[in-house]
């Protein structure tokens, strides 16, 4: 049975944003520290709507802001200020669009824009013609060059799959889910994008010369061909 939460307005349920529901008796104050970020933000919670469920966080959208709130599991061991941290520093750094803005956040709660769109694994129901996928796949490889020059490695991009939303009004794409994102002198988002769009047969759309394994081998070396080659490719997108 749902149970009132004290500070929140009179419906509210604590099982709503504490997740696990056995793990809040174990984790009051965390919960209570939730509910309170949560509350900083919105005043009052009852049009946050869960819409994805992670092994880290729970992810609510505010139906009334358009504004996404990543909160910590109760029974996770990471917190979410490194997410929070990245999102803010490519914001400030990038000339592109890499990631959804950040509005707030603190180690239980990070809160940023709301992209609507679609993952890439549904990319073929799009029914993009050929020079609109090529332009969204250059688009891809330089946001995964710009995080390199960041010094910002994603994490899981060799399964982009589930990580990238191609956003429905201009079919851009934005890099999601930076949980387990680090600031590395060696970032390996350019090679794991490749490795990527090469297993899913994609490279071709752009260039069958960046199709080889071959390149594949000079671009983990970080050779400047391979990098050129690719910048070349995608300069126009």
């Amino acid at each position: 049975m749902a149970v009132g939460t004290p500070g929140l307005p009179e419906g509210i349920a604590m099982e709503k944003f504490c997740y696990p529901s056995h793990m809040i008796e174990k984790r009051p104050d965390e919960c209570y520290d939730i509910y309170r970020s949560i509350l900083l933000v919105t005043g009052d919670p009852r049009s946050l709507v869960m819409i994805d469920k992670g092994t880290d966080s729970i992810v609510f959208l505010d139906e009334d802001s358009k504004r996404v709130f990543k909160v910590k599991r109760l029974d996770a061991t990471k917190f979410l200020s490194n997410e929070g941290y990245v999102l803010l520093n490519i914001g400030y750094s990038s000339p592109l669009k890499i990631a959804p803005k950040v509005y707030a956040f603190n180690k239980y709660v990070v809160v940023m824009e709301y992209v609507e769109g679609t993952k890439f694994e549904s990319l073929p129901e799009l029914g993009l013609s050929q020079n609109e996928l090529k332009r969204i796949l250059c688009r891809i490889i330089r946001k995964a060059m710009l995080l390199d020059e960041l010094m910002v490695n994603h994490g899981q991009l060799s399964r982009a799959y589930r990580h990238i939303i191609i956003r429905t009004n201009d079919h851009e794409p934005i890099f999601i889910d930076f949980g387990d994102s680090t600031i590395t002198r060696k970032p390996q988002n350019l090679t794991s994008v490749w490795s990527f769009l090469h297993n899913k047969g994609l490279l071709r759309v752009i260039s069958e010369e960046i199709d080889s394994l071959d390149f594949a081998r000079s671009l983990k070396k970080k050779e400047e061909t391979a990098i050129k080659a690719l910048k070349e490719h995608c300069v126009s997108c």
